[in-house]
């Protein structure tokens, strides 16, 4: 079966990648993230991200 494709104008893309940053802006802000060395926090949102990260900075061929 063929996976469904859609183009996803570039503009939603960056907004993604700047929403995925202040996650990451906003935990820290609220000391969730208690100090730089202390990754384990950060890490548990490595799950939820990374599907962000990768759609919104992969290089996707351009739909003509």
């Amino acid at each position: 079966m063929a996976e469904k494709m859609v183009a996803v104008p570039q503009r939603k893309l960056d907004e993604l990648e700047a929403a995925r940053i202040a996650l990451y802006t906003l935990i820290a802000k609220d000391n969730r993230l208690n100090s730089p060395t202390d990754i384990s926090q950060a890490m548990e949102l490595a799950p939820i991200t990374q599907p962000m990260w990768e759609l919104a900075n992969t290089k996707w061929n351009e739909v003509k």
